[in-house]
C-alpha cells in the first residue's frame, strides 16, 4: 500500500517539475520578446518608414526640378516607376506623366543588299520577341540601355500601344521672347520634343550603290542651290541671313541610347571611299514614314535610297514587328495621332542631323540622295559644327520641299475689280503654291526642330489633306490665335538635286482635301471671291471676352492671343540687330550703331522711344492737313512714342511749330514726283536706318485714324519680323483660301494639283517691322527696287518680298517671318463702311473700338478722316453713316452688286429678254456715238475701252450694267426691233438718256 502511494507521489512530483520548466521557458520567451523582438520590429518599421518618406521626398523633389525645366510636361512621382494596369484588352499605356527614363531597345540584325529576301537573319518579328531575352541569342542583340535590363517590357506586348515603359526624350530647349511695353523683354523656355523611341531594330544592310548618278547641269545646280552652305560665297545677300544650327549630340543626354547606336552602326557601315577631299556631306538620316505602307513598301523604298543611314517610323507596334528589312523606330508622342516620321526627325534634328523625310513609296533615284548635290558643302570657306565637320554651322534654310507649278512657281498677283466700290474697283490679291509635303528636307535648326515636332503631334496622316496643313504652316502667314515657326522655307525645282528620278508626287493621304465645309471659294474666276462675307474668327478675336467688366480696357478686346498647344508651334526666337540685354546688369547700349549719319536720328529716337519701339508716320509738304489729322488722331489715343520723318525742310519747320517730333531726312523718289505713291516708296530707305540702330517701328502711313494705343494695350504680337494690316476684309480675304484657278472655266477638269492658296495683299501703309536680321534684309531689298524700278508699286514689291517663295534671283523672299493683323482691330475703309457698321455687334461705336481705321480705299481721305474722328471721338452719332460703302455720298448712287465670272454674265442675258435683244443686235450707240459692241459671252468693246456687260443680279432682267472704266447702269424697252436705253452713272448718277442697240 505503501509503496503505491510512494510511486505516485513520485509521478506528480516529475510532473510538477516538467510544469515548472515550461513555465519557465514561456517566461523567457515573453521576456524575450517583449524586450527584445517587439522592439527590433519597431524600429524597423520606423525605419522603413522613414527610408519610404524619404525616398518619396527625393522623387518629389526631382520631379519639382524636373518640371520647372520642362515647362507644361508635368511628373507624377506615385506613377514615374510604374505601369498603367491593363484592360480588357490586354493595352498597356505607357505613364506619359512619368520623367522619361532610358529602355528603349535594339535588336541587331545583318543583311546584305543581295541576301534571300526569306533570309532575315534574326530580323524577324518573332526571333526578335523572343531573342530580346538573352544577348547572347543567335537570332540578334539586344542592348539594355543605362546599364540596366528591362527583359519583357516592350517585346512581349502585342498591341498598338507604346507598351509598359517610356524611353528618353531629348533634353533640348527652345525660348520664346516677347517684348512689351507693359512686361519689357521676357523670354520662356519649352521643350523642344516631345516624341519618344520605344524601340530600335537596326538591319545592317550594305547599301547598294548602283552608279548613274543623275547629275543637274550648272544652270539647274546653280537654281536650285542658292541658299546652300549657309550662304557662303555669293549665294546669300547677307550674313546676317544665315542660320545657327544646334550643337548637336551634347545637347541631348537624354535621348536614347540605343538611338544613338543604331545610328553609329550606320554612320560606320557607309562606303566614303569615293567622297572628294574639298566636298563634304552634311551628316544626314532618311526617314521612311511607314504609316501607310507595307513592311515590303517600305522596304522597296529604303533600298532605293542606296544608302544605309535610313530608318522606317511606326507609330504602331504590330507594323513595327512586321519591318525585318529595313532598320526601324517605334515612336510615340502625347497624342494617339500624329508623325511617327517627324517625331523622329525631332529627335534627330536635336542630335544635330539633316532629316530627309519621305511619305511617297513611289519616289526613285538614281543614287543616293545623302550624297546629292542637296547636301554637299565645300570645306573652304565653310564653317563647321565644333563637334562634327560634318555638320556646317550655318545654314540658309530650315526647311526644303517641292511646291506646286501653279501661281508662276513662285508668287503671283491676282487683281479684282470690285465694281461696287467705284473709283477704288481695283484690289489686289496674292496666289501661292501648294507645298508637297511627302518629301521634306529639314536642317538642323531651332525653327525645324519646333516645326517638327508640332508637326509630329498634331498633322493627322490618318486624314486627307496633310499638304493643306503643311502649306498654311510654312507658307500662309500667322494670324490671331494660329501661331507659326517661322521657318524659312526653301523650294526645291528639280529633282536632281536630290538624286531623285522625278519630282515627288503627292500619297493618298497627302493631297489636299477638297472638304466643301471648309467653306472655300473654289472658282477660276478671280472675282468669285468679291461676295464672301465671312466673320467667323476675325470678329471673336476682336471682341475679347464679352463677358468680362474691364471696361476700360475694353473687355480686352483686340488683345493678342496666348500660345496654347492646340495654336500652332512655338514661333522661333528672332535675332535682333542689336540684341537685348540678358539681364538688368547687362549694359548694352542702345541705340547702337549711331555712328556714320545716324547721330540725329539717334538723338531723337533717345527721347521718343518706349521699350525700343516707335509710331513713325512720313510726310512731305504736300500733306499738311491730313497730317493734323493723324496727330490729332494719336494726341486722342494718348500715343506718345510717335515721330513724323519729315522728307523735306517745310514738313520740318511745320513739326517745329506743331511741337511734333521730327527726323528730318531729304529724300526724293526715283521719278522726282512728290505725290502719295511716289513718297510712299521712300519708307524703307528709312525704315533701314531705324533698323540699324535698333529700333521696332510701326510703321503708318498718315490716312490712318488711330484710336487704341497699340503698344500698351498689347494688341502687337511681337513674335514675328513683320505684322501688317491686309486689304481683306473678311476671313478669307485676310487669312486665306483656297483658289482653283481653272474650276467653272469651260469643260476643262481640275485636279488637287491645281489647287492654290490666296489671299489679300497685306497693306503697305500699315506695319510693324522689328530691328531682326531678317527685316533689315527685307528693307534693303526693297529700298533698292524703290530707288531703280521707276514703274513699281510699293506695296506690289512689298508683297513680292514678304509673301512669294524665293529662287535664285530672290533669295531672301519670305525670309522675314510674317503675321497678318486682324481686320476688324487694324481696319482698312473697305471694311468698315461696307461691313463693320451694319454689323450689330460691331457698331455703334460705344460696341467696339476698333485700334485704328485706314482710309486706303476711297479717294475722299481727309474727309472721311474728319467723320471717323467726329464719331469715334466727339460723340456724334452717325457722323460715317453719310458715306457709301464704294466711292461717293450715301445720296449718290452706289453701285449694284456684278454678276461674277464669265459663265454667270452669260448665264444672265440668256435669261434676260431685253439682254437677248441687245446681244442679238450686237452693235448700236452710246449717246449717238456709234462703235460700242455687246458680245454673247458678256464681253464688251467701246471707242474708249473694253469691258463687260451683262444683267445685274436680282433684278428681273430689267437692269442691265456696262462697264470700261466707268460704271453704268440701264434700263430700257424693246422698241420696232431695237433696245432703247438709259444709262445712270454711279456713283455720281451722270445721266445718258440715249443708248440704242440697233445692229447698225
Amino acid at each position: 500500500m505503501s509503496s503505491v502511494v510512494t510511486t505516485k507521489d513520485a509521478s506528480l512530483s516529475s510532473f510538477s517539475s516538467t510544469s515548472n520548466r515550461k513555465k519557465k521557458q514561456n517566461s523567457f520567451i515573453s521576456r524575450l520578446l517583449s524586450r527584445i523582438v517587439s522592439p527590433l520590429i519597431l524600429v524597423l518599421f520606423v525605419s522603413d518608414v522613414l527610408f519610404y518618406e524619404t525616398e518619396e521626398t527625393k522623387l518629389r523633389s526631382v520631379a519639382k526640378r524636373e518640371e520647372t525645366r520642362v515647362g507644361s510636361h508635368k511628373i507624377d512621382n506615385h506613377r514615374r516607376h510604374s505601369y498603367r494596369h491593363q484592360n480588357e484588352y490586354n493595352d498597356e499605356v505607357l505613364v506619359r506623366d512619368g520623367k522619361p527614363e532610358e529602355i528603349a531597345e535594339i535588336h541587331d540584325a545583318t543583311k546584305t543588299s543581295d541576301d534571300d529576301a526569306g533570309d532575315e537573319g534574326g530580323g524577324g518579328a518573332e526571333k526578335r520577341s523572343s531573342g530580346s531575352r538573352s544577348s547572347s541569342s543567335s537570332s540578334g542583340t539586344r542592348t539594355s540601355v543605362g546599364g540596366s535590363s528591362f527583359d519583357g517590357v516592350n517585346n512581349n506586348n502585342e498591341d498598338n500601344s507604346m507598351g509598359g515603359s517610356i524611353s528618353g526624350k531629348p533634353m533640348m530647349d527652345g525660348e520664346r521672347c516677347v517684348a512689351s511695353i507693359r512686361d519689357g523683354y521676357s523670354c520662356e523656355k519649352f521643350s523642344l520634343t516631345s516624341a519618344e523611341i520605344v524601340d530600335v531594330f537596326h538591319h545592317a544592310t550594305r547599301a547598294s550603290r548602283r552608279g548613274g548618278i543623275n547629275k543637274c547641269t550648272k544652270a539647274q545646280s546653280e537654281e536650285d542651290g542658292y541658299l546652300d552652305d549657309g550662304g557662303n560665297g555669293q549665294k546669300m545677300v547677307t550674313d546676317g541671313m544665315k542660320i545657327e544650327t544646334v550643337a548637336g549630340e551634347k545637347n541631348s543626354p537624354s535621348s536614347s541610347d540605343a538611338l544613338r547606336e543604331a545610328l553609329k552602326k550606320m554612320f560606320d557601315e557607309r562606303d566614303t571611299s569615293h567622297h572628294g577631299e574639298s566636298i563634304k556631306y552634311q551628316k544626314a538620316v532618311v526617314v521612311i514614314d511607314g504609316t501607310h505602307m507595307s513592311a515590303d513598301e517600305a522596304s522597296r523604298l529604303a533600298d532605293a535610297t542606296q544608302t544605309s543611314v535610313v530608318f522606317v517610323a511606326y507609330g504602331n507596334r504590330e507594323k513595327f514587328k512586321e519591318q525585318q528589312h529595313v532598320s526601324a523606330v517605334l515612336v510615340k508622342g502625347e497624342s494617339e495621332t500624329g508623325s511617327p516620321a517627324l517625331r523622329l526627325a525631332s529627335v534627330l534634328l536635336t542630335r544635330g542631323y539633316a532629316v530627309l523625310v519621305l511619305s511617297d513609296k513611289s519616289a526613285e533615284f538614281t543614287a543616293n540622295p545623302l550624297e546629292s548635290e542637296a547636301f554637299s558643302f565645300t570645306t573652304i570657306g565653310a564653317d563647321v559644327n565644333a563637334l562634327d565637320d560634318m555638320m556646317p554651322a550655318h545654314v540658309g534654310f530650315d526647311i526644303e520641299l517641292a511646291t506646286d507649278i501653279t501661281c508662276r512657281s513662285n508668287g503671283q498677283v491676282i487683281g479684282i475689280g470690285d465694281k461696287s466700290m467705284g473709283w477704288s474697283q481695283y484690289a489686289q490679291s496674292v496666289c501661292l503654291p501648294m507645298a508637297r509635303s511627302s518629301f521634306m528636307r529639314f536642317n538642323p535648326t531651332l525653327a525645324a526642330i519646333e516645326l517638327c515636332r508640332y508637326f509630329g503631334e498634331h498633322l493627322d496622316i490618318e486624314r486627307i489633306g496633310v499638304d493643306d496643313r503643311v502649306t498654311e504652316q510654312v507658307i500662309m502667314p500667322a494670324y490671331d490665335n494660329a501661331f507659326k515657326a517661322g521657318a524659312r522655307l526653301k523650294p526645291f525645282r528639280h529633282a536632281c538635286r536630290y538624286n531623285l528620278k522625278n519630282s515627288p508626287s503627292r500619297g493618298s493621304r497627302y493631297a489636299p482635301s477638297e472638304d466643301v465645309s471648309r467653306g472655300d471659294e473654289l472658282s477660276g474666276d478671280p472675282n468669285a471671291i468679291i461676295p464672301s462675307q465671312s466673320f467667323d474668327k476675325g470678329r471673336p478675336f476682336a471682341l475679347g471676352d464679352e463677358s468680362s467688366d474691364d471696361i476700360v480696357n475694353k473687355h480686352k478686346q483686340c488683345e493678342r492671343s496666348a500660345w496654347s498647344e492646340g495654336s500652332g508651334p512655338h514661333p522661333r526666337k528672332l535675332r535682333y540687330v542689336v540684341p537685348w540685354p540678358k539681364n538688368d546688369d547687362d549694359m548694352t547700349s542702345w541705340p547702337a550703331n549711331c555712328e556714320g549719319g545716324s547721330e540725329n536720328l539717334c538723338e531723337v529716337v533717345k527721347k521718343v522711344a518706349i521699350n525700343r519701339e516707335v509710331l513713325v508716320g512720313v510726310s512731305n509738304k504736300n500733306i499738311f492737313h491730313m497730317l493734323q489729322l493723324w496727330i490729332d488722331g494719336l494726341q486722342k489715343t494718348e500715343i506718345t512714342n510717335y515721330m513724323i520723318v519729315a522728307l523735306d525742310e517745310q514738313t520740318a519747320r511745320w513739326c517745329e511749330q506743331h511741337d511734333a517730333p521730327y527726323y528730318l531726312r531729304s529724300l526724293t523718289s526715283i521719278t522726282g514726283s512728290t505725290d502719295n505713291h511716289a513718297t510712299s516708296g521712300l519708307k524703307f530707305e528709312i525704315l533701314k536706318e531705324f533698323i540699324k540702330i535698333g529700333v521696332n517701328v510701326l510703321l503708318s502711313d498718315v490716312d490712318i485714324v488711330w484710336m487704341r494705343d497699340p503698344f500698351k494695350n498689347d494688341l502687337l504680337y511681337r513674335d514675328v519680323d513683320v505684322e501688317g494690316m491686309s486689304d481683306g476684309w473678311d476671313d478669307r480675304t485676310t487669312y486665306g483660301f483656297r483658289w482653283n484657278p481653272t474650276r467653272g472655266r469651260g469643260n476643262k477638269l481640275s485636279s488637287a494639283d491645281e489647287l492654290t492658296y490666296r489671299m489679300f495683299v497685306k497693306n503697305s501703309g500699315l506695319f510693324f517691322t522689328q530691328a531682326t536680321h531678317e527685316s533689315l534684309q527685307m528693307m534693303t531689298v526693297l529700298a533698292n527696287r524703290m530707288n531703280t524700278e521707276r514703274s513699281t508699286w510699293d506695296q506690289t514689291a512689298y508683297n513680292e518680298e514678304h509673301t512669294f517663295l524665293s529662287d535664285k534671283k530672290t533669295p531672301s523672299r519670305n525670309s522675314a517671318s510674317s503675321r497678318i493683323m486682324n481686320f476688324a482691330c487694324f481696319c482698312n475703309s473697305k471694311y468698315v463702311f461696307k461691313y463693320m457698321r451694319h454689323d450689330e455687334k460691331l457698331y455703334p461705336e460705344e460696341k467696339f473700338h476698333p485700334a485704328s481705321i485706314h482710309v486706303n480705299y476711297h479717294p475722299e481721305k481727309p474727309q472721311r478722316m474728319l467723320d471717323i474722328i467726329k464719331q469715334y471721338w466727339k460723340g456724334e452719332k452717325g457722323a460715317i453713316e453719310r458715306w457709301n460703302g464704294g466711292e461717293g455720298l450715301s445720296s449718290s448712287v452706289q453701285c449694284k452688286p456684278r454678276p461674277v465670272g464669265e459663265i454667270e454674265r452669260t448665264q444672265g442675258i440668256q435669261s434676260s429678254e431685253l439682254a437677248k435683244h441687245v446681244a442679238d443686235a450686237h452693235t448700236g450707240k452710246w449717246g449717238g456715238v456709234a462703235g460700242i459692241e455687246w458680245k454673247d459671252n458678256g464681253d464688251l468693246v467701246t471707242p474708249w475701252g473694253k469691258g463687260t456687260w451683262g444683267v445685274i443680279p436680282d433684278s428681273d432682267g430689267k437692269q442691265l450694267f456696262m462697264d470700261w472704266g466707268p460704271t453704268h447702269e440701264l434700263t430700257g424697252r424693246i422698241e420696232g426691233g431695237s433696245a432703247i436705253m438709259q444709262s445712270k452713272r454711279c456713283p455720281d448718277g451722270d445721266l445718258v438718256p440715249n443708248v440704242v442697240a440697233d445692229g447698225l
